[in-house]
């Protein structure tokens, strides 16, 4: 066994994921991955992209870190998935201002934009998590 010493520990909540009320709040993109999605998903092995954003200064829960999972659409997906991707690609790419019509982008292109984000209360096995569930251009 090994003694550790770990500072803040002692004055730590426990409190893993921190929420924030439902609604709209202006966030900015501080990660993009491009990754697959794990065992657990509905479509285990997919490829997709993970979004890492901030509530930017300011605003109520500023700097909570949220997360976006967006599929990427496949040649043999199911076609309602496959549009459902694509219309959410093109919803976050509108909402960061990128409104070229084009059929590729450059996730680093995606880097510092910032979106409105529409953040619903999730409970599941009992836990709350925030969600994303929409993103809307920020003069929105």
């Amino acid at each position: 066994m090994a003694l550790l010493h770990v500072e803040g520990l002692a004055e730590s909540d426990g409190v893993v994921f921190k929420t924030i009320p439902a609604g709209k709040y202006p966030m900015r993109i501080v990660g993009v991955e491009e990754t697959v999605s794990g065992p657990n998903s509905k479509h285990p092995g997919s490829p997709m992209l993970k979004i890492k954003a901030k509530v930017e200064e300011g605003n109520t829960g500023e700097g909570t870190t949220m997360y976006m999972n967006i599929m990427l659409p496949t040649p043999g997906m199911d076609f309602d998935i496959k549009q459902k991707s694509i219309d959410r690609i093109k919803r976050l790419l509108v909402a960061c201002g990128i409104t070229e019509a084009l059929n590729e982008f450059d996730t680093a292109d995606l880097m510092g934009k910032s979106f409105q984000a529409v953040l619903s209360l999730k409970t599941e096995a009992g836990l709350t998590t925030n969600n994303i569930v929409d993103q809307l251009p920020m003069n929105s």
